[in-house]
């Protein structure tokens, strides 16, 4: 029964469920794929975010399997868990609700007074994750620079250290010339 209802994920949740993070694939979240797949209902959460350990992410949502990792973790059997920054988990969701909000808008009698107010709100999304990508490419620049004064201090370091024994060989040489 657990293999069926395994093998069955790639079915059943990409034919029926929500997809609050995104609408890239026919993937979707089903809370009751779940109860029967330990958590591994949660499928639109794996596509996009597929070097997470989590399904559900949510403290409601049933994922056994993150409960057993998690266990596992604490008691020093697993490391290294990747999860996602839950900015990107933010940005993802929030990118799905302003879909959602200019659908309705558009089906809306009223839409046009609302549209400008969405319009402003999305482009205030887009400048912060603007300015979240410039952080991140600014902390890359600073790890490559201090990386490199590192190598640096440490090759001149290194360089002096083989001066220093080719030095100790060559008076070794002449010691032993001189035996």
């Amino acid at each position: 029964a657990v293999l069926n209802s395994t093998f069955c994920i790639n079915s059943v949740c990409h034919l029926w469920g929500r997809q609050p993070h995104s609408q890239e694939d026919s993937s979707r979240d089903s809370w009751w794929v779940s109860l029967l797949t330990f958590g591994e209902g949660y499928h639109n959460y794996h596509h996009i975010f597929q070097s997470d350990y989590r399904c559900g992410i949510r403290w409601r949502h049933l994922d056994i399997n993150k409960w057993f990792i998690s266990t596992c973790a604490l008691l020093r059997l697993a490391n290294n868990r990747k999860r996602t920054p839950q900015f990107k988990v933010l940005r993802a969701r929030l990118n799905m609700e302003f879909k959602a909000a200019r659908s309705k808008l558009e089906r809306s009698k009223d839409g046009a007074s609302w549209k400008e107010q969405l319009e402003q709100e999305y482009a205030q999304f887009v400048e912060t994750i603007r300015q979240w990508q410039h952080l991140q490419m600014e902390r890359v620049q600073s790890g490559k620079q201090k990386l490199a004064e590192r190598l640096e201090a440490e090759t001149a370091s290194l360089a002096a250290r083989y001066r220093e024994l080719e030095r100790s060989l060559r008076m070794q040489q002449k010691r032993v010339a001189l035996l």
